[in-house]
């Protein structure tokens, strides 16, 4: 208790002017204490304080020894940095910034004593004032690298076949167009042939016999599964006709998952009319209502759509 009283009225004696203690002195008082800042009298912010003028970068960053940041060195200051050392109360992070006058990182003693020169003397030395040292530059998050962009396998095909618009891709004179009892030239001929070249399906083998207009209910009274009404790659369009009793069908060679871009070919187009260099021809169509209007131009209208390969 007696090294407790001791640094008080150390700390007193050096604001009020009746003796100046070293450094050493105080911490030869009270190398194993803190002290009792409870006796410390009160001393006007107005006498004895260290309010020189302060610079716009101390006013920024804090001035060392101002522990309340109030702008000036008073016994408030000790009051403050005395309790914070006796563990009565505790001190922020600004706070703490202030009240390490020494600039060792560590707030003790020899930082109070410090602050009790400073008072005493009126003067802030030039290792008083120091400037906050200024903070790491964030570095901003590193933009995620974009996504690689993957092809859909469709693109690829969909080149394939638009740069065979007006070709034909069938071969005619192959095995699979030399199909007992079916006319040479017709659309049904050729559709049985290409759905074979393509797919490997002979679909008279399954039983699919009659004009173009019985396709979609033979082939539904083959298999339920092999018809519908939706439009696919590799299946067979049943048209009907609006000049005759026959029907028509087409080829439906890829449909584009991506665009809805339909690429299809067929044989007999036009009739007695059609020219038979033009069977097999690849053809397209933008969008299913595209493919309709084409239909309708050679007065013909979708019925519904076989599968060959679920025959």
């Amino acid at each position: 208790m007696k090294r407790v009283m001791a640094v008080t009225a150390a700390a007193i004696m050096a604001i009020t002017g009746t003796a100046v203690f070293t450094n050493s002195e105080m911490h030869a008082a009270a190398d194993a204490e803190s002290f009792d800042y409870g006796d410390l009298i009160a001393v006007s912010d107005d006498e004895n304080s260290a309010d020189e003028e302060t610079t716009s970068d101390e006013e920024s960053c804090g001035i060392k020894g101002d522990v309340n940041g109030d702008g000036k060195i008073n016994v408030t200051d000790i009051a403050k940095a005395a309790a914070a050392i006796k563990g009565l109360s505790g001190l922020d992070t600004e706070s703490l910034w202030r009240a390490d006058i020494t600039c060792d990182n560590k707030f003790n003693v020899t930082d109070l004593s410090k602050i009790c020169w400073t008072v005493r003397s009126g003067k802030r030395g030039s290792s008083t004032v120091m400037e906050r040292p200024a903070p790491e530059p964030v570095q901003p998050a590193p933009e995620p690298e974009p996504e690689p962009i993957v092809k859909s396998p469709a693109a690829s095909l969909s080149k394939v076949y638009d740069n065979a618009v007006g070709t034909r891709l069938a071969n005619l004179y192959s095995g699979y167009y030399n199909i007992y009892g079916w006319p040479n030239g017709q659309c049904t001929w050729y559709c049985l042939g290409r759905s074979n070249e393509k797919l490997g399906v002979d679909m008279t083998l399954k039983g699919l016999t009659g004009n173009a207009i019985n396709w979609y209910y033979n082939a539904q009274w083959i298999n339920p599964a092999s018809v519908g009404t939706e439009i696919r790659s590799d299946c067979v369009c049943v048209c009907s006709s609006w000049t005759h009793g026959y029907g028509h069908v087409v080829y439906i060679e890829y449909v584009d998952p991506d665009t809805g871009a339909i690429y299809f070919s067929q044989a007999n187009r036009l009739g007695w009319a059609t020219n038979y260099a033009d069977n097999g021809k690849i053809e397209k169509a933008d969008s299913y209502a595209d493919f309709v209007a084409q239909m309708n131009w050679l007065y013909l209208s979708p019925v519904g759509f076989v599968y060959p390969d679920l025959m």
